[in-house]
């Protein structure tokens, strides 16, 4: 391992610690009755991790490990201003598989959040009927574009709003299972599975 390697890993692990601490891992479900989702016909999923601390220090140092922009909220109405850095959906999902060895409070988080990912690249798979054809036109070449909206299958709704629950059910009061329950390692969210409500590994 060279001192550059290594000099990652410690800066992972020092972010997996404080996601551990102070970070959030979920998942949002966008209703499709939301001015956001309004034409679609299918709640929207989409998995989050987000880290909001006082000390700016510490959040641009995670914005410089793991990329992305960092803002100042809540300077209007809060004692104290928090710094908050986000991502979400895809970026998200390349910060998890990142963090993923070192995290320990959250490894389960993470492994649900890692599961609708791999769902959500096989949603070709649930399609159905299209439900209507909107017209866009190109920002550049000024050409109407005619885009297929579909519709996905009830099982694929079902399989990504028991995720959703899940990680409901593991941000609740009740008491979270050990640390050790869950592996060290992961190459990637294929390596987990979700049974019963609750996820585990293959």
């Amino acid at each position: 391992m060279t001192s550059e390697e290594a000099n990652e890993r410690e800066a992972l692990a020092y972010v997996a610690g404080i996601v551990d601490g102070e970070g959030y891992i979920g998942l949002e479900k966008i209703r499709p009755s939301w001015p956001s989702n309004k034409r679609a016909r299918n709640p929207q999923y989409v998995i989050r991790i987000n880290i909001r601390m006082a000390s700016e220090v510490v959040v641009k140092f995670v914005s410089e490990t793991l990329q992305g922009s960092y803002r100042l909220e809540g300077k209007n109405y809060r004692a104290t201003p928090l710094f908050c850095w986000s991502q979400t959906g895809f970026k998200a999902e390349q910060v998890l598989l990142r963090l993923f060895p070192f995290l320990k409070g959250k490894k389960q988080d993470a492994i649900i959040a890692l599961d609708l990912r791999k769902l959500q690249q096989n949603r070709k798979l649930y399609l159905t009927r299209v439900l209507r054809t909107d017209s866009w036109k190109h920002w550049r070449s000024g050409k109407i574009l005619q885009v297929p909206r579909f519709s996905y299958t009830k099982e694929y709704v079902e399989k990504c709003e028991l995720l959703y629950q899940s990680m409901r059910k593991l941000h609740s009061r009740e008491p979270r299972p050990p640390a050790s329950t869950y592996p060290d390692t992961a190459e990637s969210g294929d390596t987990y599975r979700v049974e019963m409500g609750e996820a585990v590994p293959q």
